[in-house]
């Protein structure tokens, strides 16, 4: 069983990404707990639209989770630059094939 956190989530500029784990034939109880934890954010973040999506893929292809996968901004260096502190850029893309 991958990991399951709802811990793990991705807030971003207007989007709260955050997972949801019922599915067909697990009981309803695991229903309401991802209710629960999209009503909670959305009242703790209210400029911000909460987003549930499957995390199983993510944590499948082993990269430990949405908010580990998107944690990491590489440092980009400025073309023959030494001045000033360097741009950073964030990278979210990936392929799950």
């Amino acid at each position: 069983m991958p990991p399951i956190s709802y811990l793990n989530f991705v807030i971003t500029n207007g989007v709260v990404l955050v997972p949801a784990y019922w599915r067909p034939g697990l009981p309803e109880r695991e229903c309401e707990k991802d209710a629960a934890v999209r009503d909670t954010l959305q009242r703790l973040l209210p400029d911000r639209c909460v987003v549930q999506i499957n995390p199983f893929e993510v944590n499948r292809i082993g990269r430990g989770g949405m908010h580990c996968m998107t944690q990491q901004q590489p440092l980009v260096r400025q073309a023959g630059g030494t001045g000033g502190a360097p741009p950073r850029c964030h990278v979210q893309a990936f392929s799950a094939s």
